[in-house]
């Protein structure tokens, strides 16, 4: 949520037009909430209104991304004048958990000599924790 601040209390209704940008490559907010043309009312007698910004996470939408920001900045309109304060950002953290796939060379190992790789796909810049490849037990042929 964002606050739209007036210096003073309007007389009457007043307008605030306002621009909505997601990150560059983003999709944490459609495509309809965003770009010029928003508008939060700031009502008569009152010095604040807030403006609330709805982000998109669907069922479907897995996809592990960067976090990214959500940019409000107040535009020119009637009836006011925009402060050097114009914008604000909010950071939006992705919420999909990061993809790890085991995979094994098309080889051979011989006992006692052998390695499992981890792999995580995509790569993540970390992951929360190491897994530890079982030592004991029995493996099949290729492992």
């Amino acid at each position: 949520m964002f606050t739209v601040t007036a210096d003073a209390a309007p007389t009457a209704n007043l307008s605030v037009s306002l621009t909505v940008a997601d990150a560059p490559n983003a999709d944490f907010v459609s495509s309809t909430n965003q770009g010029s043309g928003k508008s939060v009312t700031i009502q008569a007698g009152q010095t604040t209104a807030d403006y609330t910004v709805s982000t998109t996470d669907g069922a479907s939408e897995t996809t592990d991304e960067p976090s990214g920001d959500v940019k409000v900045t107040v535009a020119s309109g009637t009836g006011y004048t925009v402060s050097s304060s114009s914008s604000a950002t909010v950071k939006v953290n992705d919420d999909d958990a990061t993809t790890v796939t085991l995979t094994t060379p098309d080889t051979t190992a011989m006992e006692g000599s052998g390695s499992v790789l981890l792999k995580a796909a995509p790569s993540p810049s970390s992951l929360p924790k190491s897994p530890s490849p079982p030592t004991t037990g029995t493996f099949p042929s290729g492992c």
